[in-house]
C-alpha cells in the first residue's frame, strides 16, 4: 500500500509553492520595472537626439553676414545667456540666421530656440518648461511661424561656445553680458597706393588686426565715411607689419568709414537636461553635443 500524504507534508509543500510563486512574481515585477525604466530613458535619448539634430542642422545652414541690413536686421548668430534663474527653469536662447525651406523654395530666415513658461510636473520634481522653436522669414509674407513645441518638458537648456582661439568652452559664468552676437564694428580710413592696392587703417577698428576674428580671406563690411562709400563687402588679403590690412577690392580714398565683421566661435556646445519617469521614479539626464559653426 502507498503511504498517504500527511497534513504536515501538505502544509510544507503549500508553503514552498507560495514562496516560489511569490519569488517568481517579484522577479517578474522587477524585470518589468527595469524594462519600463529602460524604455522611458530610451525615449528621452531619442528625443534629445532629435532636438540636437534640429539645432545642428540650423547651425550648418548659418548665413554669416558681416553686417545685418534691410530685412535681415539681426546678427547671424545670437546667444542669450541665463534667460531664467535656476528656480524658474534654466534656459538660454539661441537665434540663428539660416536657410529655411518654404514649400519648394529656400529662403534666409531666423530660427530661435528658447524655453517657454515654466511649470511644475505632476507628482513633484524640478520645474520644467517646453522647448520652443520660432521661425521668422523676413522676405516672405505669411511664412513666419509661431512658437512650435519641440519638447514638452525640459529642465535646462544651456549654450556654451568655444573662444576664437579654441580651448575651453565659455558660458554663463564667463560672460558678464547677458547675450553675445559675435559682431565687431569700428571705423577705418581707406588709402589706395600708386599700384592700386587698397589698405584699411584699423586703429579705430582693432578687431581687423586679430587674425582669430578676421582671418585671411575673411569678410569685412564697409559703409559710409567721407566721401560716402556704398555698402561694400571686401575680403582681407594680407596684413602689413605696421598694422594696415590689405583687401582684395580696389576702392577710393576715404576717412571714417564704418567697418564691421562677424566672427562666430569655432564650436558651440548645446546641453539639454530632460526628465524621464514619474513620481518617485522621476529622474533627469543631461545630453550634450559639440557643433561646428560655419564661418
Amino acid at each position: 500500500m502507498r503511504r498517504a500524504v500527511t497534513l504536515v507534508e501538505l502544509l510544507v509543500a503549500t508553503a514552498l509553492a507560495v514562496v516560489i510563486v511569490g519569488l517568481v512574481a517579484w522577479t517578474s515585477a522587477q524585470v518589468q520595472t527595469a524594462i519600463h525604466k529602460a524604455m522611458v530613458r530610451q525615449d528621452a535619448v531619442r528625443l534629445a537626439r532629435m532636438l540636437l539634430d534640429d539645432i545642428e542642422r540650423d547651425l550648418d545652414g548659418l548665413v554669416p553676414l558681416a553686417r545685418p541690413t534691410g530685412a535681415l536686421d539681426q546678427p547671424p548668430l545670437r546667444l542669450e545667456l541665463c534667460a531664467r534663474g535656476p528656480d524658474e527653469g534654466e534656459g538660454d536662447g539661441l537665434t540663428v540666421l539660416t536657410t529655411i525651406r518654404g514649400g519648394d523654395r529656400l529662403r534666409h530666415g531666423y530660427v530661435r530656440y528658447a524655453l517657454g513658461e515654466p511649470f511644475e510636473l505632476p507628482g513633484g520634481g524640478p520645474r520644467v518648461a517646453p522647448l520652443l522653436r520660432t521661425t521668422r522669414v523676413p522676405d516672405a509674407e505669411g511664412d513666419d511661424a509661431g512658437p512650435r513645441v519641440l519638447a514638452p518638458a525640459v529642465v535646462a537648456f544651456e549654450i556654451e561656445w568655444q573662444g576664437a582661439a579654441g580651448g575651453r568652452f565659455l558660458g554663463r559664468g564667463d560672460e558678464p553680458a547677458t547675450l553675445s552676437d559675435f559682431g565687431h564694428s569700428g571705423t577705418v580710413d581707406i588709402t589706395v597706393d600708386s599700384t592700386g592696392q587698397t589698405a584699411l587703417d584699423p586703429r579705430r577698428a582693432e578687431f581687423l588686426a586679430d587674425a582669430s576674428v578676421v582671418p585671411i580671406g575673411g569678410e569685412v563690411h564697409l559703409v559710409g565715411g567721407t566721401p560716402p562709400l556704398a555698402p561694400t563687402r571686401v575680403l582681407v588679403r594680407r596684413r602689413l607689419e605696421h598694422g594696415e590690412v590689405l583687401v582684395t577690392e580696389r576702392l577710393v580714398d576715404a576717412v571714417g568709414v564704418g567697418a564691421s565683421a562677424f566672427a562666430p566661435p569655432p564650436m558651440v556646445r548645446v546641453s539639454l537636461v530632460l526628465p524621464f519617469g514619474a513620481g518617485a521614479d522621476l529622474q533627469t539626464a543631461t545630453f550634450s553635443r559639440c557643433m561646428a559653426v560655419p564661418r
